[in-house]
């Protein structure tokens, strides 16, 4: 199932915004206008994949207690209400505030607009991201909602981990090399005046090199280089906010491999749910093409699905084997050991194969990446130890030579006058 972002007018001619599901732009169209709506833009809808950490949490808890109500045998709109009831009386905490404000919403468009669960998710873009959505539904047309449920919580709950101990482990020297940052200029702010006062004093000229230290001491006693700083950090965290930096991070050595063992685990968990859900090699190659990360993996997923729709292969090991230089090989030999009916039980060895993949490269990476920090900290510090020793070391030099000559010039006449 594919979601569609639409806009519409109601037969009072009101504006109405939202997201359908369904297979294709023209099942979508008749989907809207069973609800009555006249759609006049519809456009499949974009991947959104980027949570703060308080609505992962919220996530999390929102969907185990969707889980355990499901299993009850509660309705979608039964659960909904529960759940409202449920946090209303504990607004005060953070999570519980966004969960009680995405289910506000969510009553509004199932009771309402008679949305699909995964529909009312995607109106929730604080809280739900579009694999969510068709996670819960797919596990809703299989019948497996609870433990489906239960298990992409847990799923999400290791993801969480994950992102915290790779966090934990880039933050120490991120931090070293922002200090570096800072310091260099600081101190050659501090330093550069006294020596060019000790220069001035001796009426000595500074060396070549004292050029540029002094060069960086002027930018860093004017609003200029601070303001700079500023803009980039501030440009840093938009850019990774809409996620602009993941292309130049997929590049990295071992980052670049853990985001591609991440898309290969989505991949492989949500082409299994699809199975599960009764859909076609074609359906479940389009359904994991819509949530994968990766553009790479996402753009060959979409053409195995295409490849498997047209008949020009005859079951998604050959379409996947076609595109053998973005999937993962232990991937494509998994599809090939599958039958159809065992696709989602070798989805799930690849999904497991590749959380181990992740596992092992992040315990790589604080190695990797505290290196790379005690190199660029060392050679600041070894920079600014340079300038400022070869500047103390040449006024230094001239004074101490200065002043033999003076004292010869004295101590000449008083021995010949003897």
């Amino acid at each position: 199932m594919l979601y569609y972002s639409y806009a519409a007018r109601d037969n009072e001619d009101n504006l109405e915004r939202g997201f359908v599901s369904a297979e294709s732009i023209g099942e979508a169209k008749e989907l809207l206008a069973c609800k009555g709506l006249k759609p006049f833009e519809i456009s499949p809808r974009r991947n959104t994949q980027h949570l703060n950490s308080s609505a992962k949490q919220a996530r999390i808890a929102f969907l185990r207690g969707y889980s355990s109500l499901a299993r009850s045998g509660m309705g979608n709109e039964e659960v909904i209400d529960f759940l409202i009831d449920g946090v209303r009386n504990g607004q005060s905490s953070g999570i519980l505030r966004i969960i009680n404000r995405a289910l506000v919403g969510m009553r509004r468009d199932v009771k309402r607009a008679g949305s699909l669960m995964g529909e009312a998710m995607l109106n929730q873009p604080q809280l739900f991201t579009s694999i969510d959505a068709a996670i819960v539904d797919a596990a809703f047309n299989n019948g497996k909602l609870p433990e489906t449920l239960e298990e992409h919580a847990w799923q999400l709950e290791q993801d969480l981990d994950f992102e915290n101990e790779l966090g934990s482990s880039i933050t120490g020297p991120v931090v070293a090399m922002v200090i570096g940052l800072l310091m260099f200029p600081a101190i050659a702010a501090t330093l550069v005046p006294v020596l060019q006062d000790l220069f001035k004093s001796f009426h000595i000229n500074p060396p070549p090199s004292f050029a540029q230290m002094a060069f960086i001491s002027d930018i860093a006693r004017t609003p200029w280089l601070w303001v700079g700083y500023a803009v980039a950090a501030g440009g840093g965290w938009y850019a990774n906010k809409i996620g602009a930096l993941t292309p130049l991070a997929r590049r990295l050595p071992i980052l670049g491999d853990i985001m591609r063992a991440r898309s290969t685990e989505q991949g492989a968990r949500t082409l299994g749910q699809a199975y599960q859900a009764g859909k076609s090699s074609s359906k479940a190659c389009d359904f994991a093409a819509a949530t994968v990360e990766d553009p790479e993996i996402s753009r060959a997923f979409k053409e195995c699905a295409e490849d498997l729709a047209r008949g020009r292969v005859t079951n998604i090991a050959e379409a996947m084997s076609k595109h053998s230089r973005v999937f993962d090989p232990l991937f494509i030999q998994y599809m090939k050991m599958a039958r159809e009916s065992r696709v989602p039980e070798m989805c799930v060895h690849v999904s497991d194969n590749a959380r181990r993949q992740i596992r092992g490269a992040v315990k790589r990476l604080p190695v990797f990446v505290n290196n790379g920090a005690t190199l660029l900290i060392g050679l600041f510090v070894g920079l600014m130890a340079f300038y400022v020793y070869s500047a103390i070391s040449y006024a230094v030099g001239h004074v101490a030579g200065g002043g033999d000559q003076t004292t010869t010039a004295i101590s000449g006449p008083h021995v010949a006058g003897q």
